[in-house]
């Protein structure tokens, strides 16, 4: 990968960009781990990403831009790296690639009947891996593979009413394999049960954050692009630009006190993602134009930064989708080059981390 580094003169912050000429090159979904560890990342090279996702999936080196081919069985989205692996989806088949043999192994082949939706997620332990898809009866099946024994294990089937029947975004909560996050898909604007979990030993689900109407009888709460917190206490969300109950923002929904609580409301949020203390956050913005902001935020501190500027088009995979490093001192996120490719950026956000 081509590596470069600049000064961003509107944040103050020293920008590390990679990319390739020719080609789009990006991290995956912001709820997917891409980081190996603190200083190689897994990212995803597509011929154009405008004609079609499929992917080589490369280790990539942030000191150097040296870059090891690991396996073009992957498309971008659909894959996750934990424990010194790359887990990756295809259309029907869950794989796995050793980041050090690059020896790809096929763990999981479904028939023509289960169409893997993603971006995957997994336990903190290595033990599970999430998997859904959607039924020929307009269901979806959300589940989570063993990955000791080999088995698919199903959570429940779900269909919604029409017009907006989809259930997806699919997410294990990290420190507990027995509880599954997934969401409500369809136009947000009207969509006023948007978050939901699912309990393994009962099969069942419930409603998380039951969103309020306006005055006018709309939804007053458009949310979305949630992602569990670290430490699987809560989730991340976003009340989006068109929320009209105020304060719209990043907001948290904490599971034991079953209720959300407002995070950062300082610009126009758009995807947020956890730090791996489960405290901090990290968001980028839906401001339209040419280019997005990416902002980390700290509660505790009650701050809201901006740490990169991000060109963009607003056409996957050039969503920022911001994604804290594993010690959480850097945050990378997707942007555009001068040639309208995508390629990662990495802000070091080290200094606002100090006392």
């Amino acid at each position: 990968m081509k590596r470069t580094v600049e000064h961003c003169s509107r944040t103050g912050s020293t920008i590390v960009w990679l990319g390739e000429k020719g080609f789009d090159v990006a991290h995956c979904y912001f709820t997917a781990e891409s980081w190996a560890d603190n200083s190689h990342i897994v990212l995803a090279r597509m011929a154009d990403r405008k004609h079609s996702m499929a992917s080589e999936l490369w280790l990539t080196d942030i000191r150097t831009g040296e870059a090891c081919f690991l396996t073009d069985r992957a498309f971008w989205s659909s894959y996750i790296v934990q424990d010194g692996i790359v887990y990756h989806t295809t259309e029907h088949d869950i794989w796995k690639t050793p980041l050090d043999t690059g020896k790809t192994e096929l763990l999981w082949h479904g028939d023509v009947r289960y169409q893997l939706d993603g971006p995957p997620s997994m336990t903190a332990d290595g033990r599970y891996l999430s998997a859904y898809w959607r039924e020929a009866d307009g269901r979806t099946s959300i589940n989570r593979f063993d990955l000791k024994t080999g088995q698919m294990e199903e959570f429940l089937k779900i269909k919604f009413d029409e017009p907006f029947p989809v259930a997806n975004h699919c997410m294990l909560n990290p420190q507990n394999g027995d509880q599954m996050f997934f969401s409500h898909e369809g136009t947000c604007q009207y969509i006023t049960n948007r978050l939901w979990l699912t309990d393994y030993p009962s099969h069942t689900a419930h409603n998380l954050f039951r969103q309020r109407l306006d005055a006018e009888g709309n939804n007053g709460e458009p949310c979305g692009h949630e992602m569990w917190g670290a430490d699987g206490k809560g989730i991340f969300f976003v009340k989006y630009i068109s929320t009209t109950i105020l304060p719209g923002g990043v907001w948290y929904f904490d599971l034991a006190e079953n209720s959300a609580k407002l995070i950062g409301a300082g610009y126009k949020y758009w995807h947020v993602a956890s730090a791996p203390d489960g405290r901090r956050a990290a968001a980028d913005t839906q401001i339209g134009g040419s280019y997005s902001e990416v902002v980390y935020l700290d509660p505790d501190r009650k701050t809201e930064q901006v740490v990169a500027i991000a060109p963009t088009d607003w056409v996957h995979p050039t969503h920022p989708h911001p994604r804290f490093s594993p010690d959480g001192r850097k945050i990378c996120f997707a942007a555009l080059d001068e040639n309208g490719r995508t390629r990662l950026g990495i802000a070091d956000i080290s200094h606002l981390m100090q006392p």
